[in-house]
């Protein structure tokens, strides 16, 4: 397949159970599954897991080869590492509800797309030294308030996102579960603060909060935050400003 350069072929018997069907073990697409599943080390629960993981990577990598040899978009699809996962699966862990108000205690302001003069064609802050390097969320909900600090000071700091999982989930958020990012802003108000990453590192799953840690903050203040329309030309104007 042109999706996928072989530049290994091999067959790693222990990536395949006993419970798998013949008719997967011997489909031309597994050797790739077996590459894919040894890039992302994908371990299932069972053999009946895994065959059903194999089927839902077997119809995206189809879906994959048919849109890339369309060959009229500006872009190509590849296997990556949500490929064992439906479109409904994806949605329902990695992307939130799309929310029409937001409570009036988050004293959040509509942002003005017309306040900026010229709207660059695309935007990376990162090239700006402006953010933190890109994190790795999972299925996570977290918020970033490094460049709000960058803006006023100067200054480039890494603040603790295990603190926004673990310590706002009374009244402000949902730990691991999700929530908005005007209630992180607003606990990061009312706490005054937030601590540095180094001072409260991710575990990688929510646990309780480590209140001491939590109260080693610098302290700054958030006066509020803006919602941005929900279109991808509106998050471009608003993010020329600021991250």
């Amino acid at each position: 397949m042109a999706l996928i350069e072989r530049k290994k072929t091999y067959h790693n018997h222990s990536l395949i159970s006993r419970g798998m069907s013949r008719t997967s073990f011997e489909s031309p697409l597994y050797e790739i599954y077996e590459l894919w599943l040894a890039q992302y080390g994908r371990n299932y629960v069972n053999s009946i897991d895994q065959e059903k993981r194999f089927n839902v990577f077997k119809d995206n990598v189809e879906y994959i080869d048919k849109f890339n040899n369309e060959g009229n978009r500006t872009f190509k699809l590849g296997a990556n590492k949500f490929a064992d996962l439906t479109h409904e699966e994806f949605l329902a862990s990695y992307t939130s509800n799309k929310i029409s108000t937001l409570p009036s205690s988050l004293n959040v302001k509509s942002f003005n797309v017309n306040a900026l003069d010229v709207i660059p064609d695309a935007m990376d802050w990162r090239e700006r030294g402006a953010v933190t390097f890109v994190k790795n969320q999972g299925s996570i909900c977290l918020a970033g308030i490094e460049r709000l600090l960058h803006n006023v000071t100067g200054n480039l700091v890494e603040w603790s996102v295990q603190q926004l999982i673990a310590c706002a989930v009374t009244n402000y958020t949902f730990g691991c579960n999700g929530g908005l990012a005007a209630r992180a802003y607003t606990y990061v108000r009312d706490n005054k603060g937030i601590t540095l990453e180094e001072d409260y590192p991710f575990h990688g799953f929510q646990g309780p909060c480590d209140q001491q840690k939590a109260t080693q903050f610098q302290i700054f203040q958030i006066s509020g935050s803006y919602a941005v329309q929900g279109s991808e030309a509106d998050l471009l104007k608003a993010v020329a400003g600021q991250p």
